[in-house]
């Protein structure tokens, strides 16, 4: 049976739109855990804390602003409204300003020493 022109376009539109929801899934899938990402943010404030030689208060503070941002970088994330671009742009952003917020709480020495580290390359 030969279906008319318009009916394999249709079918072809129809598979595509089926098959949209399991692409996007994929991309969930690569992204790691939410528990992954706390364990990473764990270590780099750990590693922080070795370098910089944070009081315990420091450790607070900080731990509290990456787990905010952390929450905040999901956020942005799972907005349905943004485009990738826009996304990794406004998770960049949030970047910067928590660097500056970790900043705000060293003393000049430990500035020295933050601004001196090297920044932790954005993961896909």
């Amino acid at each position: 049976m030969k279906l008319p022109t318009n009916g394999i376009l249709i079918l072809i539109t129809a598979g595509l739109w089926l098959a949209l929801p399991l692409t996007r899934a994929a991309d969930a899938a690569d992204r790691p855990e939410r528990g992954e990402r706390a364990e990473r943010a764990a270590e780099r404030l750990q590693h922080l804390a070795q370098e910089l030689a944070l009081t315990d208060a420091q450790k607070a503070q900080i731990g509290d602003l990456m787990a905010k941002q952390r929450d905040a970088a999901f956020a942005i994330m799972d907005n349905e409204d943004l485009n990738r671009r826009e996304k990794m742009k406004k998770v960049r952003d949030l970047r910067e300003t928590g660097r500056m917020q970790i900043r705000a709480l060293l003393t000049p020495e430990q500035k020295k020493k933050f601004d001196a580290l090297p920044r932790e390359p954005m993961r896909k």
